[in-house]
């Protein structure tokens, strides 16, 4: 029976560190992600809702994550909170950036910068990267 408990611990140990699940990344300090560069178009105001009916056309880079991440609630603000399987972030850029990582566009790359989660009709994804650097 022992060895039944450290081989299903030493089993799920090594399936966290295979499947990067191993810790959620955080609100309260820069992290760093990797993911599949991508750049869509989203309907924007006045509806948000279908740019067929006359929505603005609003175009963003979004990081597509393989695998999906979670984030962690912060604990000293709870309008920060827990988000699971975050497969896509949307980046926010400068429109320096924007130029710069066009190059980019269909390729991986590993970004780094701050998260926060969606706030407004301009925030596509659940949780957004600001103060965004990435390498090669």
């Amino acid at each position: 029976m022992r060895y039944f408990r450290v081989a299903v611990i030493i089993t799920t140990f090594y399936s966290l560190i295979c499947n990067g699940h191993a810790a959620c990344l955080t609100y309260t300090n820069r992290v760093y992600v990797t993911g599949t560069l991508t750049r869509q178009v989203f309907p924007g105001p006045p509806g948000y809702e279908s740019i067929a009916r006359g929505d603005t056309p609003e175009i963003y880079y979004v990081l597509k994550l393989d695998p999906a991440a979670c984030v962690d609630q912060d604990p000293t603000d709870r309008e920060l909170p827990a988000i699971k399987n975050v497969t896509d972030i949307q980046l926010v850029l400068t429109h320096e950036q924007y130029v710069q990582l066009e190059k980019m566009l269909g390729r991986r790359i590993r970004v780094s910068g701050t998260l926060f989660p969606a706030e407004t009709g301009h925030h596509h994804t659940p949780v957004l990267m600001d103060k965004a650097e990435y390498g090669h």
